[in-house]
Parts: C-alpha cells; sequence; structure tokens
C-alpha cells in the first residue's frame, strides 16, 4: 500500500516536471517570438519615421512650386521677352546693315 503511495507520487512529480519542461519551453517559444515582434515594431517605427519625414519634405517641394496659373503666366512672359529680344537682335543687326551700307555709300 505505502510501495503504491510512493510509485504514484512518483509519477506525479515525474509529470509535474514534465509539464514544467514543456511550460519553459513555451515561455522560451514565446520570449524568442516577442523579442522578434519588438524588432519588427522598432523597424516600422523606423520606416514609418522615414516615410514621414519623405512625406514632410514633398510637402515642402509641393508648396515651393508655383501653381498651374503662375506657371502658364510666366510661359507667357517667357514667350513676351523672347519675342522682344529677337526683335531688339534683329533691329541691332539692321542698324549694323545700315550703318555698313552709309560707310559704302559716303565713301
Amino acid at each position: 500500500h505505502a510501495g503504491d503511495s510512493v510509485s504514484r507520487m512518483a509519477a506525479k512529480v515525474a509529470s509535474v516536471e514534465e509539464d514544467n519542461r514543456a511550460l519553459q519551453t513555451r515561455e522560451s517559444s514565446l520570449a524568442r517570438k516577442f523579442t522578434r515582434l519588438e524588432n519588427r515594431l522598432a523597424d516600422a517605427k523606423e520606416q514609418m519615421k522615414s516615410v514621414q519625414d519623405e512625406n514632410a519634405n514633398l510637402l515642402l517641394e509641393l508648396q515651393s512650386r508655383p501653381t498651374v496659373k503662375q506657371y502658364r503666366s510666366s510661359e507667357r512672359r517667357v514667350d513676351e521677352l523672347e519675342r522682344k529680344l529677337y526683335a531688339a537682335v534683329e533691329a541691332a543687326q539692321e542698324s549694323r546693315s545700315v550703318a555698313n551700307l552709309r560707310r559704302h555709300v559716303d565713301t
């Protein structure tokens, strides 16, 4: 009777020890998973910060650009100035031609 009690107790101790090892294994596994998740979270936060910085830079760049209306107005002004420059160059060439012609006529 006492031998049965000791063997039951030994079996119970063995079962508890086995459960304890299983729990330790599970705890180690969960700790590794937790560490991996913490690393992924840190990476995600870093990536999010990078994207936020890029977004802020893009917004600044966008705000520094002219509106479509301003751009078209600038294009018209450039066209106008190009026409004036062309006319001035032509007038200068004509003036030189007239001056050269006068030099030959006056001689």
